[in-house]
């Protein structure tokens, strides 16, 4: 099995493959390079909202704060 890191990473990969090869057939069949630009740029928006949560802080689960509030009484 893969780790979460290398999932992360292949998931990124798959989906700027894909977003390579819808652009490069937008072009090729004629449509123009800007709207081929445009296309490029709303594609990685997903991407780079993704990455950004991918690599922030993982979030405090309902068993820390619990044992945060616990702890926190018991020292009183």
């Amino acid at each position: 099995m893969l780790n979460d890191g290398a999932r992360m990473w292949s998931a990124v990969a798959v989906w700027c493959a894909t977003v390579a090869t819808v652009v490069a057939s937008g072009v090729v069949v004629g449509g123009s390079i800007s709207s081929s630009a445009i296309l490029f740029a709303v594609c990685m928006g997903p991407l780079g909202v993704a990455l950004l949560i991918g690599f922030g802080e993982q979030a405090t689960t309902v068993g820390e704060l619990q044992y945060a509030v616990g702890s926190a009484k018991e020292g009183r």
